[in-house]
């Protein structure tokens, strides 16, 4: 997840930025997307759900529930929520399944 990612800033912060309505539910979201079209909030800016519900609704409860504090990097100092520690691996498996419904059927390998 480093493209979600500064210099000094872990997934975990950006997961941060993500979780919660913040600036995420101010982006476009296109009418005939196959996925997120249904959730698209009437204005056409944002989703009706917020990046967490979403995690949520998608993952076990035994990924992002627990209430205990996690710290990443042992005397770090900085603590995350369990859903913000495994935000990389939600993005990752979301970014795999996604890629998984693309279907080519005319790149030079489809050729051959």
């Amino acid at each position: 997840m480093v493209e979600m990612s500064c210099k000094g800033r872990s997934s975990p912060t950006s997961a941060e930025n993500c979780c919660g309505a913040g600036r995420w539910s101010r982006r476009r979201c296109d009418p005939e997307d196959s996925v997120l079209a249904g959730l698209r909030d009437p204005s056409g800016t944002g989703l009706t759900l917020t990046y967490d519900e979403l995690i949520k609704k998608a993952f076990n409860k035994k990924y992002w529930r627990s209430a205990a504090a996690i710290e990443l990097v042992k005397d770090s100092g900085q603590f995350y929520s369990q859903m913000e520690a495994n935000f990389a691996m939600f993005f990752g498996l979301a970014i795999q399944q996604y890629e998984n419904t693309l279907i080519s059927d005319d790149a030079l390998f489809d050729r051959e």
